[in-house]
C-alpha cells in the first residue's frame, strides 16, 4: 500500500533514536563509575588543588580559567577556591553540566 513506506520509514527512525537513546545511556553509565572513582580519590583531588593554587598563583592578577570537559565541575570549584577572577566550565554532555551546575550552586561559587 501506499502508506507502508512511510511507516517503515517511521519506524526507522524510532529504531535509530532508541539505538542512540540506549548508547547515550551506556556511556553516562561508563561516565559514572569513571567519574565516582576519581572524585573519591582524595590523593588525586589534593594534587589538582595544589597544581591549580601553582598555576593561578604564577598567572598573577587573578587570572580567567577555562575548564574544557567540566564534567561535574570538581576542578572548576578547585579553581575558584585558588583564586582565579573567573572560571568557565564547558561540559557537553547536559546531565553532568546540569551536576556541575548543582556542585557550583551548592559550594556558592556561582
Amino acid at each position: 500500500a501506499a502508506g507502508d513506506g512511510d511507516a517503515t520509514a517511521g519506524q526507522a527512525e524510532e529504531d535509530q533514536a532508541a539505538a542512540e537513546l540506549a548508547q547515550q545511556r551506556a556511556v553516562l553509565s561508563v561516565k559514572r563509575r569513571m567519574m565516582a572513582a576519581m572524585l573519591h580519590d582524595s590523593r588525586r583531588n589534593a594534587a589538582y588543588a595544589r597544581a591549580l593554587e601553582r598555576a593561578v598563583a604564577a598567572a598573577g592578577d587573578r587570572p580567567a580559567v577555562l575548564d574544557i570537559g567540566a564534567g561535574t565541575g570538581l576542578l572548576s570549584l578547585l579553581a575558584a577556591r585558588a583564586g582565579a577572577a573567573r572560571v568557565v566550565g564547558c561540559e557537553m554532555n547536559e546531565p553532568l553540566a546540569a551536576v556541575a551546575r548543582q556542585v557550583v550552586t551548592a559550594n556558592k561559587a556561582d
